[in-house]
């Protein structure tokens, strides 16, 4: 079994593949619905968009991130690490 396949277990209500994204609304009552390529919906709390380097979902919710189909910088810096739970063992260089 993949780490994909773990994770997507028991999500086949609520996780949508092989959809082609178009758009997204707010609704009034805080939730929000996706719109896909062939004509279905889904209405939930959180859309997450998982959709590629080319995110339709980021262009929508901050369409001042591209330009003419481009990305541009928007000087924001990401970090991730690793960091054990053990406590530190100190070294001298």
């Amino acid at each position: 079994m993949t780490l994909r396949q773990v994770l997507l277990t028991g999500a086949d209500d609520f996780v949508h593949l092989g959809k082609s994204f178009t758009h997204y609304e707010k609704r009034p009552d805080g939730r929000v619905t996706a719109f896909f390529e062939d004509g279905t919906s889904a209405t939930a709390d959180v859309l997450v968009g998982a959709d590629g380097t080319h995110s339709r979902v980021r262009r929508q919710y901050l369409p001042h991130g591209t330009a003419g189909g481009r990305r541009r910088r928007a000087s924001v810096t990401t970090r991730r690490g690793c960091a054990s739970t053990a406590s530190p063992r100190w070294t001298r260089p």
